[in-house]
């Protein structure tokens, strides 16, 4: 069982994955926080360029899949913090966007699953 590999110790990085993870960007506030991850391993028809969003109140999650880091990164930015419901009408009108998933409490991102 591995551990997430980040460049920065915040956020999931405690959650064990079988994949190789990279944490590029973070933001956290009192409700939760949001992240953008670059998944080197994804099994085939999962994204590799993710912005993951906790949300503590619910205990939930919600994931976003995007074609490129770039791309990740420039919405990541315009989100102001861990409100990706806010940003879901943002979001599917950007460049590269993908798709978006929500987990509700107790169910993992297919990217924490072992």
């Amino acid at each position: 069982m591995k551990k997430t590999r980040n460049k920065i110790g915040h956020g999931s990085e405690s959650l064990p994955t079988k994949y190789n993870i990279r944490q590029c960007n973070y933001a956290a506030g009192q409700t939760g926080y949001i992240e953008v991850l670059s998944i080197r391993n994804p099994p085939k028809g999962c994204g590799r360029f993710i912005i993951h969003s906790y949300h503590r109140q619910s205990d939930s999650s919600t994931f976003s899949e995007w074609s490129k880091l770039k791309f990740a990164r420039a919405a990541f930015k315009r989100t102001s913090g861990p409100t990706i419901h806010f940003a879901r009408k943002e979001y599917v009108i950007l460049a590269g966007y993908v798709q978006i998933t929500d987990c509700p409490s107790g169910k993992e991102p297919w990217f924490y699953k072992m």
